[in-house]
């Protein structure tokens, strides 16, 4: 996937997410909300999916969440436990059955990742990762948002995960691609050697007018879109 289709991407995960989320906002006026945030682009590219994936009464957890979440490259080399396979293996067949996507949790493949492309991304361990995937040329948003969810379910779970659009054995992948689909992006996950780092961030009001004034769904919003990519 080129830079530009992955920019796209990005933009249109935060658009999709923003047309579905009036009632989680309080019916404010989402459209002041992306004049006056200059992230706007990637906000709620975290929150938003985040909050209506699970219930409001669960907001604080999911925000906690959220901000322990970093991406993950380096795996501890163990086998994630049967129960917790089978937990994301429902919640897989969840998503297909909602997006009429074909993703596919795939576990225990040391291939998958095993190339000197793999190396470059500084990637180990990684033996399990969810392959998406469907019919049709135009996934990248469905795919974009349902994966969100999805990282957001193994982060719930303890484990850590990471999109990768190049950086994975391309013919290895292959074999889980049946002829009439298409691979929009992979997301490695497993157990976490560490959680990943913090990385220098702008202050809201660098991004934003953000003030003592602004809304608490405001605020939380440019906050959360400081922990975007």
């Amino acid at each position: 996937m080129k830079t530009s289709a992955l920019r796209r991407w990005l933009v249109s995960l935060g658009l999709i997410a923003l047309e579905q989320t009036t009632r989680f906002t309080g019916g404010h006026d989402l459209q002041i909300f992306f004049v006056e945030c200059r992230c706007v682009k990637l906000c709620y590219l975290w929150y938003i999916i985040i909050s209506i994936c699970f219930n409001e009464g669960d907001k604080v957890d999911i925000l906690e969440l959220m901000h322990k979440r970093h991406s993950v490259r380096k795996y501890i080399d163990e086998d994630i436990d049967n129960s917790v396979k089978k937990i994301i293996e429902q919640k897989v067949d969840e998503v297909n059955r909602e997006s009429s996507l074909n993703i596919k949790a795939v576990f225990d493949d040391k291939e998958g990742f095993n190339s000197k492309l793999a190396k470059y991304g500084k990637f180990e361990n990684v033996n399990n990762f969810l392959v998406m995937k469907g019919v049709g040329n135009d996934l990248s948003e469905t795919c974009g948002y349902y994966g969100e969810k999805l990282v957001m379910e193994l982060m719930n779970l303890g484990l850590g995960s990471c999109w990768v659009a190049l950086t994975y054995n391309k013919k290895n992948i292959r074999k889980y691609i049946e002829p009439n689909e298409n691979l929009v992006i992979v997301i490695a996950f497993g157990i976490p050697e560490n959680w990943g780092y913090n990385h220098k961030s702008k202050l809201p009001k660098q991004v934003s007018n953000v003030n003592g004034d602004s809304p608490q769904w405001f605020k939380d919003g440019v906050d959360c879109a400081l922990n975007a990519p």
